[in-house]
């Protein structure tokens, strides 16, 4: 009689199991699966000059094209406010689509950063929005972009 009731239960988590997998797969795979990540980078200009920047890059793990509408970083003052790219920069690619298995990139002047009131040895966040969704997909903005 144990046997048999332990087949049973075995049998139930068997079957759910496999009742849900397509459910969970078919949720993954129309799911948009972008990672941004925020950094500070010296850029190379044509004179071959070094401008600092903070970059903003968006990563598409996902088996399908996103298109990134907006790029934003967000003042880290607690004034809620952010600073957008709604146009592409030169030499970047957001706002823009991003191709399954590529990234994007978008650039801001550190000097226009640090002039609206960013502080770049504290932790920045970055992020876009995406057509397909509401809401933002932000960086993980854990440690400040420059040490002191």
């Amino acid at each position: 009689m144990w046997l048999t009731d332990v087949l049973t239960v075995y049998a139930s988590v068997v079957a759910t199991g496999a009742a849900l997998w397509p459910i969970y797969q078919w949720r993954h795979a129309h799911r948009d699966h972008v990672e941004v990540e925020t950094r500070f980078a010296f850029l190379t200009m044509t004179d071959g000059g070094l401008v600092d920047t903070v970059t903003v890059t968006a990563r598409n793990r996902g088996d399908r094209p996103v298109s990134v509408t907006s790029v934003g970083i967000d003042h880290n003052d607690g004034s809620g406010r952010s600073i957008q790219n709604i146009a592409v920069v030169p030499g970047g690619s957001l706002p823009g689509t991003v191709e399954p298995g590529h990234e994007g990139m978008t650039y801001f002047m550190a000097d226009d950063l640090k002039r609206e009131g960013v502080d770049l040895y504290r932790s920045v966040v970055g992020w876009v929005s995406l057509a397909s969704r509401s809401g933002r997909i932000e960086s993980p903005g854990r440690e400040p972009l420059l040490k002191s």
